[in-house]
């Protein structure tokens, strides 16, 4: 068998990979790992939202970029690698391939780390990127909370590394245009106010709790979400809580929220 037709038998065992698992094949050997753990898919999904918005879509940054989640890279024919976030920049792109993968190899490449492939990203893909004229790769672990920088050059040596840990904001090239706030890889979702609104309700109305003004409530709501907030109070001449279903005469007013969210009920 030729060099040629143990590539292409290769590339076919590639093809027949069960869909659940995730396949590559770097330096002519076949790697087959298991589907990526939750804590994985979030932080790809957290940023490469916050890449797009800012660099494709030109909203809150400049523009100017492709970013792309787990594009299928041919830099060796016959040998496709899959990273989990990609970057071209669009005057070296300035059009998607019609193709299913990628010749033109990324201007930034993002590995999010976990225990089933950390040795290949580190090892394995790291040289090939830097071979192929990848400037920039990104090492995110969101279970040791760290991030990994490295400046990479063509004769496949790092000629710098930086190392950014915890929950901390900050501007990272070649994306240094924004400002990215870690704790978000790896953090759970905000509450919103429409959840503090309904726990506030919860406790204001199901209770006994008397509710004189409108400060008492601002100032619940403010301390939960660590914002400024804009709530007043309704005095009606008697009305029932849609919530509680308690009556409430003119000397317990009603609560409803300005400008977060519509008048509770109409009349």
């Amino acid at each position: 068998m030729t060099t040629k037709d143990r590539r292409q038998a290769l590339y076919d065992d590639y093809l027949a990979v069960p869909e659940h698992r995730r396949a590559e094949i770097i330096d002519g050997t076949l790697y087959v790992m298991p589907r990526p753990a939750p804590p994985h898919s979030n932080a790809v999904s957290v940023l490469g939202g916050e890449l797009n918005g800012a660099f494709q879509r030109g909203r809150g940054g400049p523009g100017g970029w492709w970013i792309l989640d787990e594009p299928e890279l041919h830099l060796v024919s016959l040998e496709p690698m899959v990273p989990d976030i990609a970057g071209w920049r669009a005057d070296r792109m300035p059009a998607l391939p019609n193709t299913a993968h990628f010749e033109l190899a990324p201007d930034w490449v993002c590995e999010v780390l976990s225990k089933s492939t950390e040795w290949i990203d580190r090892f394995k893909k790291l040289p090939v990127y830097a071979r192929h004229g990848v400037s920039y790769l990104w090492l995110v672990d969101p279970i040791a909370k760290t991030l990994e920088v490295y400046t990479l050059d063509r004769e496949q040596t790092v000629r710098e590394v930086r190392v950014h840990e915890g929950d901390v904001r900050l501007r990272v090239a070649p994306f240094d245009a924004i400002e990215i706030d870690l704790a978000a890889l790896w953090s759970p979702p905000k509450p919103t106010p429409v959840d503090v609104l309904a726990a506030v309700n919860a406790a204001n109305c199901g209770s006994k709790k008397p509710c004189n003004s409108s400060e008492s409530l601002s100032t619940d709501v403010a301390r939960a979400t660590g914002q400024r907030s804009a709530w007043r109070h309704s005095r009606r001449p008697s009305s029932t809580c849609p919530r509680c279903g308690l009556q409430q005469g003119p000397r317990r007013p009603m609560h409803a929220a300005v400008s977060i969210l519509p008048r509770p009920w109409t009349k």
